[in-house]
């Protein structure tokens, strides 16, 4: 057929074909740019797993400097055949210390805690193997309880000490007239049962009845038994890493409060001199060394100026990555070598 029979394409046609086009190039441009999205995606976290990979490194490597510090305070405490556990060590004052030069890093930077768990009250020591009160340590969580900065009347302490100890037993009989056990849990709305067993995470606190969110928790600059609390210890209170809640706590309902505030108080600037290092491996420094205050004698039995337990928070940062990573653990040490014992470690 020659050209002038061909039959001219109508205007609707045309506009079929441009539409066609137009799809097209608006599908590849979509096609285009999810690809290059996803391009980004890929690339960021490309860079987001290797920041965290590098920070959880530094993180671990800061773990390994604590630990070395605490190794190398034990091994000079053996040398000195007396030693003592205190804020003033190395270790104390980590990662501030001069114990060893760790290399300025360009990249990246670890910080963070040594915490001696030993300095704080040791919950699962509230009871003995029957079940029944150890008194001393009974009458430290009644005071901790009524002072500040909890400051509960005697009633309310007494409620959440009698529910603690019904957590903790093995039987399901209520302690006195405010204890707690399995009908009471089963009973909430929230079921739940009486563990009857020691506790193993703080958090367990938060599930005993009386036991308040702010009472654990803290408020503000008060803080909360998640702070005075542990689960990780021999028994044995640090009278050289306790803070002054619980110091005063462990002075005997004959002193009055004040005055056991200010001893406690009194104890906590005595043992920042360096001047005094070297009285702290004594139990009762406290009594010789400190003046005005020989007539207060702490539960002996209980008073210690050693530790074994103790808590690591570190932090390994890169610019705006950071991780953390939380490590309680035991110092051993026997005839021939210092060792750790692991029992706990967190990563985020």
């Amino acid at each position: 057929m020659s050209e002038f029979n061909r039959q001219p394409e109508s205007s609707s046609e045309k506009g079929s074909v441009l539409i066609l086009i137009l799809l097209i190039i608006s599908v590849l441009t979509v096609s285009v740019m999810e690809s290059m999205h996803l391009m980004q995606v890929d690339r960021l976290s490309s860079r987001i797993f290797q920041s965290s990979f590098r920070t959880q490194s530094m993180a671990k490597s800061g773990t390994a400097v604590a630990k070395f510090l605490l190794f190398q305070d034990k091994k000079k405490d053996g040398e000195k055949d007396k030693g003592a556990d205190h804020l003033g060590e190395a270790w104390g004052q980590f990662p501030k210390h001069r114990e060893i030069a760790t290399p300025t890093l360009d990249t990246g930077e670890f910080n963070g805690t040594i915490r001696d768990e030993q300095g704080k009250f040791p919950i699962n020591y509230l009871i003995d193997q029957d079940g029944e009160y150890r008194k001393s340590y009974k009458q430290i969580l009644l005071r901790l309880l009524q002072r500040k900065p909890f400051a509960l009347q005697e009633t309310e302490a007494r409620k959440i000490v009698q529910a603690i100890k019904d957590w903790i037993d093995k039987d399901n009989a209520p302690t006195g007239e405010f204890g707690a056990e399995k009908n009471y849990y089963m009973s909430r709305k929230n079921k739940g049962t009486c563990k009857n067993a020691p506790i193993t995470a703080l958090s367990e606190l938060r599930l005993i009845k009386y036991i308040s969110r702010e009472l654990y928790q803290g408020k503000k600059e008060k803080p909360g038994l998640k702070d005075l609390l542990t689960v990780h210890s021999n028994g044995k209170i640090n009278i050289n890493t306790a803070g002054k809640h619980l110091l005063a706590a462990m002075v005997k309902s004959t002193v009055n409060k004040e005055t056991a505030r200010k001893f406690a108080k009194n104890m906590l600037e005595y043992r920042k001199q360096k001047t005094h290092y070297d009285f702290l491996s004594e139990s009762d420094w406290y009594r010789n060394r400190m003046a005005g205050y020989n007539d207060i004698q702490l539960p002996s039995k209980i008073v210690t100026t050693k530790s074994d337990y103790f808590a690591l928070r570190i932090n390994g940062s890169i610019g705006e990555y950071s991780s953390s990573r939380y490590t309680v653990l035991k110092r051993e040490k026997d005839d021939k070598k210092i060792g750790f014992k692991t029992l706990i470690t967190e990563v985020r």
